[in-house]
C-alpha cells in the first residue's frame, strides 16, 4: 500500500533535507514550524506520518528526525565528505544518495562489511572511481515517498 503525502508533509520533508544539506544538522521542530508558518503540533503530526510511511526515521524516544534519507543525524557507518562539509549516512547506498542529491564529488569513508578494514569510496563527476568494489544490499529498497525527495539547490 502506498501512502499519499499531504502538502505539509512534502514541505516538511523538503525543508528538512535542504536544511540538513546546508547546515549539516536538522532544524528544530520549532524552527520548522516557523519556516512553514504552522504550529509545532502540525510539524509533529507531519513527522509522525512521514515516519509511518518510511520516508524518514524518528528518534526512538522523541518526535524528532533521526534519519532523513539519505542523511543520518547521528554517527553512523559512513562519513561523506563533500567539499568542506561532512554528513553521516547509515549505509553506502545512502552515502551515494548524498553525493547524488548534492550533485557533488564526495569521499565516502566506511569499512568493509562492518569489519576493521577501512575503505574509501570516491565519487567524481557522478560516478564511482573504485570500479572493482562489490556493494551488496541485503534489504530491498523501499521508498514510497521517492517522488518527494528534493534535489538540493547548489
Amino acid at each position: 500500500m502506498t501512502t499519499v503525502a499531504t502538502t505539509l508533509e512534502e514541505q516538511v520533508r523538503g525543508v528538512l533535507t535542504q536544511q540538513i544539506a546546508q547546515r549539516g544538522h536538522a532544524p528544530s521542530n520549532d524552527e520548522l514550524a516557523s519556516s512553514l508558518h504552522c504550529s509545532p503540533k502540525e510539524i509533529e503530526d507531519a513527522l509522525l506520518a512521514l515516519h509511518s510511511a518510511h520516508s524518514l526515521l524518528l528518534h526512538p524516544h522523541l518526535v524528532k528526525p533521526w534519519v532523513v534519507h539519505p542523511f543520518a543525524l547521528y554517527p553512523a557507518s559512513c562519513w561523506v565528505r563533500v567539499g568542506a562539509q561532512g554528513y553521516w549516512a547509515t549505509c553506502l547506498y545512502c552515502a551515494f544518495g548524498i553525493a547524488a542529491a548534492l550533485k557533488a564529488d564526495a569521499d565516502i569513508f566506511t569499512r568493509f562489511g562492518g569489519e576493521s578494514e577501512q575503505c574509501l569510496v570516491r565519487v567524481r563527476d557522478q560516478d564511482v572511481v573504485e570500479k572493482d568494489l562489490v556493494f551488496h544490499l541485503s534489504t530491498p529498497i523501499r521508498y514510497p515517498f521517492m517522488r518527494i525527495l528534493p534535489t538540493i539547490p547548489q
